[in-house]
């Protein structure tokens, strides 16, 4: 036996769970700075783990909802559990994707906190409906678009990941959030949200990996890596703002009755977010 490899695997494997760790901190400085508000950031129903709070919506959907879609989550997770604990020892590949979602959450922060505030969705949300990350225009108060990320070795644009945003967006009408924030006499407030652009973003494990071991945990300071990341992220968005614009004028063409309307709305809010994005990634 080879105990010079276990110990090197030992201590490989410290270090990374003592990054994700240390990136968990980072969350929760993010979250922290949205619960606490301030002049230039609202006042937000967001817990330590920057998710939406479902709690926050007692008033709108009533205790015994909120308890049935809690309970959901509570189940969910059971489940999950259970699968993770049948897996072997090391890295797994399930939470990668998990890393990935703190990873981008606190690098739109790092890089777009001055103009957009992005938090991750509730867990109803997450598990029901797919989203992992909500971006809201500081501005505004508007909630202009949704993510949902996709963790692999391929290229993105392949024929699999845009029609899974074509189905997403046009023939489902985009995302829902049961458990999402709209602006209301000048404050932020729960509501229900329908018809988000919804967008994947993807990188490969190794990449996830990498950039954990090289990032800065700090709200502002950003290493190369970060730099990197980032750059690639946005030119994923800006594609597929772009991909959106190309079919969005059959899409409305083939649409009829209430589709329509969803479309509508969904390009609104796509435009919405295209004369705030589009302008950062040119700099």
């Amino acid at each position: 036996m080879n105990f010079e490899n276990i110990d090197a695997f030992k201590l490989e494997k410290w270090a990374y769970e003592n990054r994700i760790h240390k990136l968990n901190g980072l969350i929760y400085q993010i979250g922290e700075r949205y619960r606490k508000g301030g002049e230039e950031i609202p006042k937000l129903p967001i817990d330590s783990n920057c998710r939406i709070m479902m709690e926050s919506f007692r008033k709108i959907y009533g205790e015994d909802e909120l308890a049935a879609d809690l309970q959901f989550v509570k189940d969910r997770e059971k489940e999950w559990r259970k699968g993770e604990e049948s897996e072997e020892e090391g890295f797994k590949e399930r939470r990668i994707g998990r890393v990935f979602e703190l990873l981008k959450t606190a690098l739109f922060n790092k890089f777009l906190g001055e103009k957009f505030v992005v938090v991750r969705s509730s867990r109803y949300d997450d598990y029901k409906n797919g989203v992992d990350n909500v971006m809201m225009e500081i501005k505004t108060g508007n909630v202009v678009c949704a993510f949902d990320e996709i963790s692999d070795d391929t290229n993105f644009f392949h024929a699999e990941k845009e029609k899974k945003i074509e189905e997403r967006n046009f023939k489902s009408g985009g995302a829902s959030l049961k458990y999402g924030m709209s602006l209301k006499d000048g404050k932020l407030v729960p509501a229900r949200l329908q018809n988000l652009p919804i967008f994947c973003l993807s990188l490969n494990p190794e990449k996830v990996r990498e950039s954990l071991l090289q990032m800065e945990f700090s709200p502002i300071k950003k290493s190369p890596i970060e730099e990197e990341l980032f750059r690639a992220l946005m030119e994923e968005l800006t594609a597929q703002i772009q991909m959106f614009e190309e079919k969005m004028p059959q899409a409305l063409a083939e649409a009829s009755g209430s589709k329509t309307a969803e479309l509508e709305k969904l390009k609104e809010r796509l435009m919405s977010f295209r004369s705030s994005f589009l302008p950062l990634n040119s700099q």
